[in-house]
């Protein structure tokens, strides 16, 4: 939600959470993945899996960077305050 809106809005800051929450879920998914594959009896698979989730978290943490170190502070977001 945060991503689209993120998107929507022009807004790195919400982009940056978008992507952390993302970040967030896969590595919940990928705790459960190498605990399946550890139980199933390939013990290499945690660092294996391990390894995926850390180039996903630096992928994820790269996209952020850019995206909030290349956006302008004081840029136009198309947000307007509502008026009644």
């Amino acid at each position: 939600m945060c991503l689209r809106g993120g998107q929507r809005l022009h807004s790195p800051a919400l982009i940056a959470d978008g992507n952390h929450a993302r970040v967030d879920g896969l590595v919940s998914l990928g705790v459960v993945a190498s605990a399946v594959v550890v139980s199933l009896g390939a013990p290499i698979g945690d660092p294996i899996i391990g390894l995926l989730i850390t180039l996903v978290i630096l992928k994820i943490t790269w996209d952020s960077w850019r995206t909030v170190s290349t956006s302008d502070p004081g840029q136009d977001t198309g947000a307007r305050p509502q008026t009644q």
